[in-house]
């Protein structure tokens, strides 16, 4: 989000999201704010953080569930728990901790879920033998289309708009790993 604002000869002259640019007499450049430099910094590696360590935690306990909690038992409550943890982003008065904290558990219990996923795409059992290479290929697919098109629209939309969004389909997760009846 860039605004421009014109004013006198010294003072704010452009802003860019939450930084101010600060122009000086001759109009050039000075320093940006550190410290707002610095939250930005901050809460990139806050998601760079929540991210990485939950794909680390999710992708083992997902692996180590998988291999206790039966199928039908374990989706459809990390789908349940996914849904729950995005739409408590969706209240009106959240703080930073609370953010954070949803969206770890949302990122931690995704890779859970994505074990089973990379799983069901290459089973000969899910998919019957003559068509685990087409059915894979399709589900392959329409994941990469889905990742890219969901990247795409939390650009350009808000992102309280992308997290109604990320409800709804959370909502219909539940419904899709309820309905597979071809797992234990």
């Amino acid at each position: 989000v860039v605004s421009r604002q014109s004013s006198g000869s010294s003072g704010i002259n452009a802003e860019y999201g939450t930084c101010r640019t600060l122009h000086d007499e001759t109009g050039t450049e000075s320093r940006m704010d550190e410290a707002c430099a610095m939250v930005d910094g901050n809460q990139f590696l806050l998601v760079g953080l929540v991210t990485g360590v939950g794909n680390v935690l999710g992708r083992g306990l997902g692996y180590l569930l998988s291999k206790r909690i039966k199928f039908k038992i374990l989706q459809p409550i990390l789908a349940v728990i996914i849904t729950v943890g995005y739409s408590l982003l969706l209240l009106k008065h959240q703080n930073m901790a609370l953010t954070i904290s949803a969206m770890g558990l949302c990122k931690t219990v995704y890779s859970m879920m994505r074990c089973e996923t990379s799983l069901i795409s290459f089973d000969p059992v899910f998919f019957g033998t003559g068509a685990i290479a087409w059915a894979s290929a399709v589900v392959l697919g329409f994941g990469m289309v889905g990742s890219a098109i969901g990247n795409g629209l939390a650009m350009f939309i808000s992102p309280y708009v992308t997290v109604q969004i990320t409800v709804g389909l959370s909502v219909v997760l539940i419904g899709v790993v309820v309905s597979i009846n071809e797992r234990d």
